[in-house]
């Protein structure tokens, strides 16, 4: 991706505070554009899974399917774009 700047007008960057930042969208978007930076984060995928099949008023396959269709992925991609835990499936520059 280019030249990574390791400050930012005299302060040091840290690159996962950076990569945490970014939502789902943009996160997809991303990883549309550079699959190679991503590494699948297949717990906190899971979590999610079960945080989105779990919601009131809804089949739980129903709901699922219409967030994943919302966000244009399908659920193998998911581990791939979900953030959380001790690390991010982002790599740092």
């Amino acid at each position: 991706m280019g030249y990574q700047p390791s400050s930012f007008c005299g302060l040091p960057l840290n690159w996962k505070l950076v990569n945490d930042s970014f939502t789902v969208p943009e996160r997809i978007t991303l990883f549309r554009k550079h699959p190679s930076l991503f590494t699948a984060d297949t717990e906190r995928s899971q979590v999610v899974t079960s945080q989105w099949r779990a919601k009131l008023g809804r089949d739980e396959t129903a709901f699922l399917e219409d967030r994943l269709g919302d966000l244009g992925i399908d659920e193998s991609e998911l581990p791939f774009v979900v953030v959380g835990g001790a690390e991010t499936p982002l790599r740092s520059p």
